[in-house]
């Protein structure tokens, strides 16, 4: 593959997501599934870039059928609790701006955001009712690295494979784990457990330079 001038500024990624999370998060939430982005650009001809960073990671779902109008109890909705984790962070990355592959380190700091959902289809051109039980954030920082492999080139951009691994930590927040709502006439209760968002993320995607 012919190599291009490094004189490309932007990259953009999207990226699948696994996520891992590690010591008291951990403990109550298992590997959880996401989707991520980056967005950098390139500090004038050095091999720097900044940029940004989001990905939300889903970690628990509950679905429940029920009858929502008693009128008509043979009509049934499904009631959905989701629990994720949203975060966003600032970027910096070090990478080479030429050569097939290419790997890169990079620092992140930004914030963590948890909640628990529950939320109903009321059946109405795609109506919804919800609720959120509990969510919460605080400031997260984070280290990864990993390497793009060169796939094509074409006239003003470069398509490559993007694999990676990220470390992400957060002060603590408090959340839900799935399966926590307890629920009874009265309506619904819950104990919310308090602790570090720490997670480890596997990454693939397409990083577009451009």
């Amino acid at each position: 593959m012919a190599d291009v001038p490094g004189l490309l500024r932007f990259q953009f990624t999207p990226k699948f997501l696994t996520g891992v999370p590690t010591g008291r998060f951990g403990n109550k939430i298992g590997t959880s599934p996401g989707s991520a982005v980056d967005f950098t650009a390139r500090v004038g001809r050095t091999p720097v870039f900044v940029g940004a960073a989001l990905d939300i990671l889903h970690y628990g779902r509950e679905t429940r059928r029920i009858a929502p109008f008693p009128a008509i109890p043979e009509v049934f909705s499904n009631v959905d609790t989701t629990n994720r984790l949203f975060r966003t962070h600032a970027l910096l990355r070090l990478q080479p701006v030429t050569g097939r592959l290419r790997p890169y380190a990079e620092g992140l700091l930004g914030f963590s955001y948890v909640y628990t959902r529950t939320s109903v289809d009321l059946g109405d051109e795609g109506a919804q009712a919800g609720t959120t039980h509990l969510d919460d954030f605080a400031p997260s920082l984070g280290a990864g690295g990993g390497v793009t492999i060169g796939l094509v080139s074409v006239p003003g951009a470069r398509f490559a494979l993007d694999i990676g691994l990220r470390y992400l930590t957060s002060s603590e927040v408090d959340y839900l784990a799935p399966g926590e709502l307890q629920r009874d006439e009265s309506g619904v209760t819950f104990e919310p457990t308090r602790s570090p968002a720490t997670m480890f993320g596997v990454q693939i995607g397409l990083a577009v330079d451009f």
